[in-house]
């Protein structure tokens, strides 16, 4: 969050796009609580939001880690796969110059 926050006062932006981020990202929330074996407790309005019930899915997401409904999870892990296909991205497409790639020829 803290790094959220730096980025955020460094960004070439107007005061009503600041106050959206900031309400975007930082309005909702919470500090996760940690019980005696060390499992997090989700707040019963964000189980409720997201519908998590009995299972939640942790995913790691770069250098931090997202908690999803399983099945929506599963849903939205489809979706980016075939939205991933279509743009012909794969690892073999990642540049670690931290460069986008050239785009690939048209084929005829």
């Amino acid at each position: 969050m803290d790094r959220l926050a730096e980025t955020l006062d460094q960004m070439d932006i107007t005061p009503e796009e600041r106050d959206l981020y900031q309400v975007a990202i930082f309005a909702d929330s919470v500090q996760l609580q940690i019980d005696g074996e060390g499992r997090v407790l989700l707040p019963q309005d964000l189980m409720d939001f997201t519908g998590i019930t009995e299972q939640a899915s942790f995913v790691a997401n770069n250098k931090t880690f997202q908690i999803w409904e399983p099945s929506a999870h599963a849903a939205r892990l489809e979706e980016a796969r075939r939205l991933s296909r279509s743009a012909g991205l794969s690892l073999s497409t990642i540049n670690l110059s931290g460069r986008r790639p050239a785009a690939a020829p048209a084929k005829e």
